[in-house]
């Protein structure tokens, strides 16, 4: 008889424990995400992102022609890094090509710092936005590049260390940009 009390405390037990994990598996499942950052990708839009420009006007990145966009935020340590490659880049094509600095930092702070490296860009702030907004998906990563076509659909996105590669995506010349 003891014999059937141990295997049936070992049995209750066992469906005690199966009980719990059924029960926490559940409540994890049942849990909803908080907001996350959402990284734009190849094919996404950013057409109904809205920014000021330089003058303080509401401004579109569907602009009707293709966009080089640079994110960059002035406490960026590898925003610092990469300065002199936009410059060289901004200074060598910036002006054959629409090219838009954005930051998510107050207009005069961002055109301070775009002056500071001298890239020739316009420049464009948005609102740093809540996680999970399409503005705080936009700037979260710096430096970063996109280009846009005239519709604002991102055609290519990289790490802004490699403005070369962007370049060559519009036919510039890569050693000229990198300074090889």
């Amino acid at each position: 008889m003891k014999r059937f009390l141990t295997t049936d405390r070992v049995l209750f037990g066992l469906a005690l424990l199966a009980f719990a994990q059924a029960t926490i598996l559940t409540v994890r499942m049942g849990r909803t995400e908080g907001p996350t950052t959402r990284w734009y990708q190849v094919g996404d839009t950013l057409s109904g992102i809205r920014a000021l420009d330089s003058d303080g006007r509401e401004a579109l990145l569907s602009g009707g022609e293709p966009t080089v966009v640079l994110v960059f935020n002035s406490s960026c340590g590898h925003c610092e890094a990469v300065a002199p490659l936009w410059k060289a880049w901004t200074t060598a094509f910036g002006e054959d090509f629409r090219t838009v600095a954005i930051s998510s930092e107050p207009l005069e702070s961002a055109k301070a710092y775009v002056d500071l490296h001298g890239w020739t860009a316009d420049v464009w702030t948005v609102e740093a936005g809540t996680l999970g907004s399409p503005e705080h998906g936009l700037t979260a990563r710096t430096p970063w590049i996109f280009i846009l076509d005239k519709d604002g659909v991102v055609l290519a996105e990289r790490h802004g260390q490699e403005i070369a590669e962007v370049g060559a995506l519009f036919g510039a010349d890569v050693e000229e940009i990198s300074g090889a």
